[in-house]
């Protein structure tokens, strides 16, 4: 008896379940005291699909062409309802909504006869339908549209015995809630199944072998493949032997045979399906206390109900922990421990939400056994790759080089160290291929920034045109339509070509694909046959020609995915210049080495080193791969220590915005640390990030610069101990920050007063000198550990006689460009004798170059300023003038004049 009674146990379907909560909240929403017959059917079409409407397949006794409209459309059915519903009486206060659920559920229960009935598992919406037939309120609403209640009784009769006969399995919550791997795998939805995990599926499988407790748990960083080692032992499973794995087998059958038979799957798993729970199916709609657990229980009985084994796959389990208020993990507890279960679980979750939701609770760990899923090497993340190929491939309709691959391996690990492989490399080869397909369709890249020229020429044409309508001076109009003319006329000429090569591209690929299906229908010993075989490798000859010529005007061929396109991708979204990711970094660092030279005067020693170090860390050649390059830059103030800083940040990664730079007189006291990795939880200002930080972790790529270094109180910047010995460092969110990207920049000015007091004479003895007399000063004055931990301590030469006269040529270009920026045409000069002057104040080694700055400042941008002022110096004159700085008559300053 008490099996009868365990076998018809009230559970719901899906769709009684999503009935009886449209219910509720009608009534909720409505004020309604009671739930009503009518609060269920608004329920149903509430529900109600049109594409696959169920009253209406209740309604005809067969599904023809007839629609709704045939009796009433299924708004013109909702209005009746509710036209019903609002006659029922309303409360004056709020309901409550507890007991609106139990008279839902006490009438739902009024229906399990009709289960019971029929033996089946759940109450269907046919069971709940039935008993809404025997209330006089549905039965006459349905009676006025002319539906009977037996040709609706005999309908679900007909339907129950179709599901009968075709065994249609009661599994509605699984159906629902769960996704079958096995059966996508088999469909080919999962592809070649996880390349490079073949050991993690093994221990999969080892695991899941067991007798009792057969639960792996994966455990990884986010993006390492956990999920693709349940896809590829998914595909594995599909290609074993389907039979019943429960029929006895041969106790003479070797275990090598058996292994081999279900295709090296073992047979106590061989036919088993992969289940995958759905968790944002299952808690949507989850309003109402004891529905989520409901839900999942079902689901939990309905997995024991199969023959087959059933793996249940739980992605992102940690999920399932409670928050205090519902705990659906410890529903899984016996069903996880119990052999008499059938069931078998795979997990997985992340190291950190394994620390923090499943490790302290060690009644669900004992259940589980880890496996610890490490991050591909960069060999097994290009096999990955190849593996995606072909369907990227497809999706896109382009071809995907294999050069390609590989870069987007080398410059996902390389500039996305945040993120994980084979995740990152995958990441970076979707945004690729979607570039190339783009490609296909756009213009080449000359021809659009000729295009964006245009436009801005056209704009600035239109505003000088307005203006000389009001001036009437039309000179600056004239040149600037002359410009707009001539790039017009070439992007017209440029345009017509890409076209006509286009044009001529597509007709004979058409013509090619005409041919060669015309020689599948042909015999081959035809003449027709023979003479289109003759002419087809001079089309292929033809559309390679053509091709190459629509190349020559793209650095990236439309519709190829090559390494250049990935770079030029990866720039993008790392922010760093695409010259910056090419692979001739011999050429890119002697190019920056030459541009640094000409900003920084008088240290060459110190950009060679500089440089010398930055191509090591760029070819690998370094012992330690995974810590930052570090350098102290010492010497005289003044001597372009800080500018270097600056120019490597513009010309390494392309924009000064790249550099982050500390001022360490604003880190005086210990507490200082917080203002470099934010303040600990339960401070003032834990919710702002750290300057050092949240830089890097938003700029990995960049110049750290921790300027004047000497004025920090040396226990703060105890925290470079760990970014310059291990890479990384936490920020007050405790989320490591990985700083191996990055260059560390200290500047100071240790041994100013003894580096003056050397000879201007440039040799090894005087470098010898430099260095002996500066590491006794650096042992007094920084701790030994943090010392030992710089990559290069370089000491900058203080400022010889021709290096201020080269500064000087170097300030007076660079204020030249600036007055041309502002459309100033001028030309700037100085005579021998006002060069003279200024050097001749330059008094001491010991300020550097900045007072010779100051000087020109005060004699030469002033007085400048001044003719601007005056209108001596017009903006967009016709013609460039040139201005003379020289000694005036007294001979104790500068005066300005201009020349035509």
């Amino acid at each position: 008896m008490a099996t009868t009674e365990t076998a018809h146990i009230l559970r719901l379907s899906v769709d009684v379940e999503l009935i009886r909560k449209f219910a509720v909240e009608y009534a909720t929403d409505n004020w309604n005291l009671t739930i009503t017959p009518m609060h269920f059917l608004y329920g149903f079409l509430k529900i109600e699909d049109e594409d696959d409407p169920y009253l209406h397949s209740i309604i005809f006794e067969k599904k023809t062409t007839t629609s709704y409209d045939s009796v009433l459309s299924l708004t013109n059915w909702r209005s009746l309802v509710e036209d019903e519903l609002k006659g029922l009486c309303q409360s004056c206060r709020s309901v409550d909504t507890d007991d609106l659920i139990k008279q839902a559920n006490d009438y739902i229960q009024s229906a399990s006869k009709f289960q019971k009935n029929k033996n089946a598992v759940y109450i269907v919406r046919d069971h709940l339908i039935q008993r809404m037939l025997e209330d006089s309120e549905v039965l006459n609403l349905f009676e006025k549209q002319n539906i009977s209640k037996v040709s609706m009784e005999d309908t679900i009769n007909l339907k129950d015995m179709e599901a009968r006969e075709n065994k249609i399995e009661d599994t509605e919550y699984i159906k629902y809630y769960t996704k079958d791997l096995t059966q996508m795998a088999r469909q080919g939805k999962l592809g070649m199944g996880a390349v490079g995990r073949e050991t993690e599926i093994q221990q999969c499988l080892e695991i899941l072998m067991r007798h009792s407790k057969a639960n792996p748990i994966l455990v990884g960083e986010p993006g390492v493949g956990k999920t693709a080692v349940v896809e590829g032992l998914a595909v594995l499973l599909a290609k074993s032997d389907p039979a019943n794995p429960n029929e006895e087998k041969s106790t003479t059958e070797k275990s090598d045979e058996k292994l081999a038979k279900y295709n090296g799957i073992p047979p106590v798993l061989a036919g088993a399906r992969i289940l995958s729970l759905d968790i944002g199916a299952l808690r949507s709609g989850a309003k109402y206390r004891g529905e989520l657990e409901e839900r999942i229980k079902n689901i939990l009985d309905e997995i024991q109900m199969f023959q087959e084994p059933i793996i249940f796959f739980i992605d992102e389990i940690h999920m399932l922990m409670g928050d205090g208020h519902s705990d659906e993990a410890n529903m899984l507890k016996p069903f996880l421990a119990r052999e008499y279960s059938g069931m078998r679980c795979i997990g997985a979750t992340t190291n950190t939400e394994y620390r923090k939701h499943i490790f302290p609770d060690p009644a669900f760990v004992r259940r589980f056994e880890k496996i610890d899923i490490a991050e591909p090497s960069e060999k097994t993340t290009l096999d990955i790759l190849r593996s995606l190929k072909k369907k990227i491939s497809k999706h896109h309709d382009i071809k995907i080089l294999d050069e390609a691959l590989e870069t987007c391996v080398g410059l996902a690990k390389q500039y996305f160290a945040q993120k994980k492989m084979p995740d990152s490399a995958i990441d970076l080869l979707e945004n690729s291929a979607a570039a190339a397909a783009a490609n296909k369709m756009a213009m080449p890249e000359e021809l659009v920034k000729m295009e964006q020229k245009l436009k801005s020429l056209t704009l600035k044409v239109e505003s000088l045109q307005e203006d000389s309508l009001i001036t009437g001076s039309n000179d600056q109009l004239q040149i600037e339509r002359k410009k707009l003319n001539s790039i017009k006329a070439r992007f017209d000429d440029m345009t017509q070509t890409n076209n006509a090569l286009g044009t001529a591209l597509e007709n004979k690929k058409k013509i090619l694909e005409e041919n060669i299906n015309k020689l599948k229908h042909l015999p081959k010993s035809s003449f027709e046959f023979k003479d289109i075989s003759f002419f087809i490798p001079g089309l292929k000859n033809d559309i390679e020609e053509l091709e190459k010529n629509i190349n020559q005007s793209n650095a990236i061929p439309p519709g190829i995915l090559n390494s250049a396109l990935v770079r030029k991708v990866a720039a993008k979204l790392s922010g760093i210049p695409d010259t910056s990711l090419s692979h001739d970094d011999k050429l890119q660092l002697e190019e920056m080495q030459k541009y640094l030279r000409e900003k920084i005067i008088g240290q060459p020693h110190a950009i060679d080193e500089l440089c010398q170090k930055i191509r090591l860390k760029r070819m690998g050649l370094l012992q330690r791969d995974d810590i930052p390059l570090s350098f102290l830059f010492a010497g005289i103030s003044g001597t372009g220590k800080t500018e270097l800083a600056k120019q490597l940040a513009i010309k390494l990664f392309g924009s000064s915005s790249s550099l982050i730079r500390i001022d360490c007189s604003e880190l005086q006291d210990k507490g200082s640390v917080t203002k470099l990795v934010g303040a600990p939880p339960g401070l003032v200002g834990f919710t702002e990030a750290g300057i050092l930080t949240e830089g890097i972790r938003t700029r990995p790529y960049s110049i750290v610069l921790f300027d004047e270094i000497e004025k920090a109180d040396f226990t703060v910047l105890t925290v470079l101990l760990q970014v310059l010995g291990d890479g990384r460092v936490r920020d007050n969110y405790g989320r490591e920050i990985n700083c191996s990207n990055a260059i560390f920049i200290m500047t100071s000015n240790y041994g100013a007063e003894q580096i003056a007091e050397l000879p201007d004479e440039r040799n090894d003895a005087y470098y010898q000198l430099l260095n002996q007399k500066f590491e006794g000063l650096l042992a007094n004055k920084m701790s030994p550990e943090l010392v030992n931990r710089i990559s290069s301590v370089i000491i900058f030469n203080k400022l010889s006689q021709k290096a201020m006269d080269d500064i000087l040529e170097l300030r007076r270009k660079e204020y030249t460009e600036q007055l041309h920026k502002k459309d100033y045409r001028i030309e700037l000069n100085f005579t021998s004798e006002a060069k003279e002057f200024l050097l001749s104040q330059w008094s001491s080694p010991l300020f550097g170059a900045r007072p010779l700055t100051r000087l020109m400042e005060q004699e030469i941008y002033d007085k400048i300023g001044q003719m601007i002022i005056r209108n001596e110096i017009k903006r967009k004159d016709n013609c460039y003038k040139n201005v003379i700085v020289k000694l005036n008559e007294l001979g104790r300053g500068l005066e300005i004049s201009i020349e035509n």
